[in-house]
């Protein structure tokens, strides 16, 4: 076997323990934390704590991932949280309720930035020895694997939690998280040697934060794969923080729950295949904006059904959708980041989702007199909106495969950034 090969290997292995991980983990503790406060608003409080913990750290992520040390150190050291976050559940069986309560949202904010970090650092340590053609293949199988893992993920937790509950299936979690650790750093640091930069940037945090927005604003085929992204993340966000309390308003137990959580990553499995086995145009307007339309609409009639083999299919259908938006826009931004800024670009995506995530888990907190069920038919209505709005405003990218250069300074900016900083996998509420 090639060292090429045996790479490939190894990365696609980090990502099959760690999404199956990230997928109990997404359902373990959503039941959790609604069965230890009572609150339907406290599952999108926990994922809003877990996005505002991952976004006040991703821009100080850069400068030490520029070594090979630092990477493989943070690899380890979040690893280790991400662990110890994932089995403090087990100690709240013996706590008092108040206790509980707050040591289940500890969970969250020693989840989010670790899980983050963790993210920057194996995806770093691959993405840069591979070209973009290289790179936009990977992220399509790379996209079916992250699939299938969600799925084993997803479908293995709600019975896993009516079985043995919430606490030892996020253990669970815990030790498949590690395992994807010590397969990363397998890999060894060769492709983390970067020639050191004799020019020191020192910038605030707000323009760490937003210092990518004008490389992907100015190049067409990035920007609008960058939209679509976020607001494919978006509902899939809001099913994590909604799917729980709709479903224990409908009075169905966890394995009914852990069915139809399932059934988003059967469709989202089943999208990938196809996209993998087939060749999509995926770079025109309609081909991106009408399928958000779709997934817009989907959620709306999710809200309103009550049958769980309706939602299932419902579900499947989203999922689908999902994936395929997923998959496309990331093979396209893979595709079309010049190779010195694809770690800026990953990572400024990557606080854009988060961002939205922080409005997405604090709707429920503040509508908490409205039904779970209204608040995801809303979302889906305003994704209809935007969506619509977006393929009325950005009609001029459905004109071909331009590439428009970034400005200069921005450029300047970025080759520096993708040589010190590892691509940001999305932290917590990408889970689907």
């Amino acid at each position: 076997m090639t060292e090429d090969k045996r790479q490939l290997i190894y990365y696609y292995a980090v990502n099959a323990f760690n999404w199956s991980a990230l997928g109990l983990y997404t359902v373990s503790l959503s039941w959790l934390v609604l069965a230890t406060t009572h609150k339907a608003s406290s599952v999108g409080f926990f994922y809003l704590l877990a996005s505002a913990s991952s976004l006040l750290i991703s821009p100080f992520l850069g400068p030490l991932l520029g070594k090979s040390k630092y990477t493989i150190f943070l690899i380890l050291a979040s690893a280790t949280v991400r662990s110890v976050a994932l089995t403090i559940p087990l100690l709240l069986a013996t706590l008092n309720a108040g206790a509980a309560n707050a040591l289940v949202f500890l969970v969250a904010i020693l989840f989010g930035p670790s899980n983050s970090v963790f993210g920057a650092a194996s995806e770093g340590m691959m993405l840069r020895s591979w070209s973009p053609d290289h790179r936009s293949a990977i992220a399509r199988r790379v996209g079916l694997i992250r699939q299938i893992a969600l799925a084993i993920g997803f479908s293995s937790a709600g019975f896993l939690v009516a079985e043995f509950g919430s606490q030892i299936t996020s253990a669970i979690a815990a030790v498949l998280g590690m395992a994807s650790a010590l397969i990363c750093l397998r890999l060894g640091n060769k492709n983390l040697e970067v020639t050191p930069n004799s020019i020191s940037y020192k910038r605030s945090y707000l323009l760490r934060l937003t210092d990518g927005i004008a490389i992907i604003g100015s190049t067409p085929m990035l920007l609008l794969p960058c939209v679509v992204a976020t607001l494919g993340f978006s509902v899939s966000q809001m099913s994590n923080a909604l799917l729980a309390p709709i479903v224990t308003s409908q009075q169905k137990a966890a394995n009914e729950f852990g069915l139809i959580t399932s059934a988003w990553a059967v469709g989202a499995i089943t999208a990938a295949l196809l996209i993998n086995i087939i060749s999509v145009k995926s770079n025109k307007v309609v081909n991106w904006l009408l399928p958000l339309l779709l997934l817009g609409v989907l959620s709306i009639v999710f809200s309103h059904t009550q049958s769980t083999i309706a939602q299932i299919g419902l579900f499947t259908g989203m999922g689908a959708i999902f994936s395929y938006l997923r998959i496309s826009s990331g093979t396209q931004i893979a595709l079309h980041t010049p190779s010195k800024a694809i770690a800026k670009v990953q990572l400024t995506l990557s606080n854009l989702i988060s961002l939205t995530a922080l409005s997405i888990y604090i709707t429920p907190w503040l509508l908490e007199s409205l039904a779970p069920a209204l608040i995801f038919s809303i979302w889906g209505i305003t994704i209809i909106v935007v969506s619509f709005g977006v393929l009325l405003s950005l009609k001029f990218f459905d004109k071909g495969d331009s590439f428009v250069q970034a400005p200069a300074g921005a450029m300047a900016r970025g080759e520096h950034a993708g040589e010190d900083e590892a691509s940001n996998s999305p932290a917590l509420p990408k889970a689907r």
